[in-house]
């Protein structure tokens, strides 16, 4: 018992890299953005800094690594959907906030989701007046009281659970506004909507949840990424336009002067699933190998992190929110066990 308490405490302090730096930024200003991207089903060796030898090519998400600090020991606590989303938003380890497995309508699984009284980083941030988004992939509860405006989003689109689940339907606040849906538009759609929200919050501070679709399957890429020349490459096209809109994101937030007062996370749900790459690593997703729960993770915020750092100790999507609340100078909540 001993031995674990001392593992807890050490892992406890592992996230340094960003932890402690953000920590001391805080001090200085408490004005600051976030950002975070959550890709669908995105393996280790799938981003082109992680692995060497990657398949893919992600010449945006390498250069936001270069510029900032790339985690190469980063877990999610489950290898699948809803259990990990419900873990990187509460800091909380599944079997503490109880959603263990997936809401699906088409086999029936509706009464699930995060619990109400979960407190999710939104609403911390809601609290302290930041505007709130979440646009993409919820699946945290497909129906009342789970949506997302009830979890401190002031605003939301996307799909309310997979993009395999059917019926696949685009909902904007509580309202479906979109059926069927052209999945072919989600990833730049999603992206438009996150520029849009950082133009018109520029001078507050503000919160976007990005929960990108792909590349889960089916996968699916605009004209302008697929190559229709090498029709067995759609993975590598859907990797191609998820790294050109995490481009596009970071570029807004420079042309909006906003680059040292936001932190931009990018990391993965889980591991892949088939036609993706584990970097090397056993298994994928839905096993609880490497492959299924080491993801990458970048976080990029000039003048606080400086650039090129890489650091290999554990870390995981439990140390968002108390990360996240050290930089907006909020407390982490002291009624429940954040892990």
């Amino acid at each position: 018992m001993n031995q674990f308490s001392s593992i807890l405490r050490i892992l406890n302090g592992l996230f340094l890299v960003v932890g402690f730096l953000l920590q001391d930024a805080s001090a200085q200003n408490d004005d600051y953005n976030i950002i975070l991207i959550f890709a669908d089903d995105m393996g280790y060796g799938e981003v082109g800094s992680f692995y060497e030898d990657s398949p893919f090519k992600t010449p945006h998400l390498d250069r936001v690594a270069k510029e900032g600090a790339k985690l190469t020991s980063f877990y999610v606590p489950t290898p699948y959907c809803a259990p990990s989303r419900g873990t990187i938003l509460t800091g909380r380890y599944p079997f503490r906030h109880s959603l263990v497995s997936n809401p699906s309508p088409d086999s029936g699984n509706n009464d699930i989701g995060l619990p109400p009284s979960e407190i999710t980083i939104a609403e911390l941030l809601k609290e302290k007046g930041y505007a709130t988004a979440a646009y993409g992939k919820w699946h945290l509860g497909h129906t009342k009281p789970w949506l997302p405006r009830s979890q401190g989003f002031d605003e939301y689109y996307g799909v309310l659970y997979s993009n395999d689940m059917y019926p696949v339907q685009l909902v904007r606040n509580e309202e479906v506004v979109e059926y069927p849906v052209v999945q072919a538009k989600l990833s730049q759609t999603y992206t438009d909507l996150t520029i849009d929200f950082i133009k018109r919050n520029r001078d507050r501070p503000f919160f976007v949840y990005l929960p990108h679709a792909m590349p889960h399957k089916p996968l699916a890429v605009s004209d302008d990424f697929y190559t229709p020349d090498t029709p067995k490459d759609l993975y590598a096209d859907v990797i191609a336009e998820l790294d050109h809109c995490v481009g596009q994101v970071l570029d807004a937030v420079k042309k909006e002067g906003l680059q040292q007062k936001t932190l931009v996370i990018f990391t993965s749900d889980n591991g892949p699933n088939q036609g993706g790459s584990s970097g090397g690593l056993r298994g994928m997703k839905g096993r609880t190998w490497d492959g299924g729960l080491k993801v990458p993770f970048i976080a990029h915020m000039p003048g606080t992190i400086p650039p090129g750092i890489e650091n290999s100790q554990p870390a995981a999507t439990v140390d968002m929110l108390p990360t996240i609340c050290a930089l907006a100078g909020i407390d982490v909540p002291s009624d429940r066990m954040i892990d």
